[in-house]
C-alpha cells in the first residue's frame, strides 16, 4: 500500500480552519506494481541474430521518440548489418549500410508494453552467393515489427520481424531481398542515453498536485505528472484536477487530466483514506504512453 505524502496538513483540518478554501499540496510515488514504461531515448548496439539459415551482425544507432498521449513511436537512426551463411544451398554473404525511419504504436500488455511498426530502409549493399563476384546495389524497402514485448526484467524485445526489399544495381537489374516473418529476440542495448543505463526499465512516475479545498468539500486545482526520473523526465506534464472528500468513508478523491489536447489521455487518478494518507487498493490508476496501471 502507498502512502499520499500531505504537505499541507490533512483536509478535514483546512476545511476546519479557513471559511473559504484552503490549499493542500500532495506528493505522490507510483509503486512498483504501477510501473510506466517508456521506449525513448538514443539507441546504439552491437548484436547478432540467426534469421534465414545467416548470422547477422547488427551495429545499430537510432534516435526513438514516444508519444506521451497515445503511445506512438517514431524513430530515425542508422544500421550496419554483416551476414554469411548458407542461403538457397550456397555460401552467402551481405554487407548493408542502411538508413531507417520507422513509425508505429505501442499497447499494453499485462505488466509490460508491446510494440508494432514499419521501418522505411535504404541504403547501399554487397552480396555474394557462393563463387561468384560480388554484386553491389542500391537497398529500397520496408522492415517490419509485430508484437515486440519489453520484457522489463531483462531490457530484451521479443516479436516477430520481417523485411521485404528490392535490390537495384548499377545496371539497373533488381533482384528481392526478403525475410518471412520470424520470431526474434533483440537484447538489450549496449549503450542507452548516458552511462549505458535504459532508464525507461525502472517506470518510474510520480506527481505532484496543489489544490485548492472548499467548504462544501470539493477540491479543485493543477498537478504535475512526471514520467521517469526527475532529474532528466521523458515527460512533464501539466494537469488539472478536481475532487472530493467523502466525509462518511473519509476517503479523498482526486482525478487528474492532462491540460491540453496533446496531453488529454495523460491521466491520475486517487484515491487515499483522509485521516492516514494510505491509499485505497485498486482505485487508483495512471494513465501516460498508452498504458493504464491500476493500484
Amino acid at each position: 500500500m502507498k502512502t499520499v505524502q500531505l504537505m499541507w496538513g490533512f483536509l478535514l483540518l483546512a476545511l476546519a480552519t479557513c471559511s473559504a478554501s484552503a490549499q493542500e499540496v500532495v506528493e505522490f510515488e507510483g509503486p512498483d506494481d504501477a510501473r510506466i514504461y517508456v521506449i525513448e531515448g538514443n539507441f546504439k548496439s552491437s548484436y547478432s541474430l540467426p534469421i534465414g539459415g545467416l548470422t547477422w551482425f547488427y551495429e545499430t544507432d537510432y534516435q526513438a521518440t514516444m508519444d506521451v498521449n497515445s503511445g506512438a513511436l517514431t524513430s530515425v537512426g542508422t544500421f550496419s548489418v554483416n551476414g554469411s551463411g548458407l542461403f538457397n544451398g550456397m555460401n552467402y554473404r551481405a554487407v548493408m549500410d542502411i538508413s531507417l525511419a520507422m513509425k508505429g504504436v505501442s499497447k499494453q500488455a499485462g505488466n509490460a508494453v508491446r510494440w508494432s511498426a514499419t521501418a522505411a530502409m535504404s541504403g547501399p549493399i554487397t552480396t555474394q552467393d557462393g563463387s561468384f563476384s560480388p554484386r553491389s546495389g542500391q537497398l529500397h524497402g520496408v522492415w517490419y515489427f509485430k508484437d515486440m514485448t519489453l520484457d522489463p526484467a531483462t531490457g530484451e524485445q521479443i516479436g516477430i520481424m520481417s523485411y521485404n526489399a528490392m535490390v537495384t544495381e548499377p545496371s539497373g537489374q533488381k533482384f528481392p531481398l526478403v525475410q518471412a516473418p520470424t520470431q526474434t529476440t533483440l537484447p538489450r542495448p549496449t549503450v542507452y542515453a548516458s552511462e549505458g543505463e535504459w532508464r525507461e526499465v525502472a517506470g518510474d512516475w510520480s506527481t505532484e498536485i496543489t489544490a485548492d479545498v472548499y467548504p462544501n468539500k470539493t477540491i479543485k486545482g493543477t498537478g504535475d505528472l512526471i514520467v521517469g526520473d526527475p532529474e532528466d523526465p521523458y515527460a512533464n506534464v501539466d494537469q488539472n484536477v478536481k475532487g472530493k472528500l467523502n466525509s462518511k468513508t473519509d476517503v479523498v478523491s482526486l482525478s487528474g487530466t492532462g491540460a491540453t489536447k496533446s496531453t488529454s489521455k495523460v491521466k491520475v487518478t486517487l484515491n487515499y483514506v483522509n485521516s492516514t494518507g494510505d491509499t485505497v487498493a485498486g482505485k487508483s490508476s495512471v494513465n501516460a504512453y498508452a498504458q493504464t496501471r491500476k493500484f
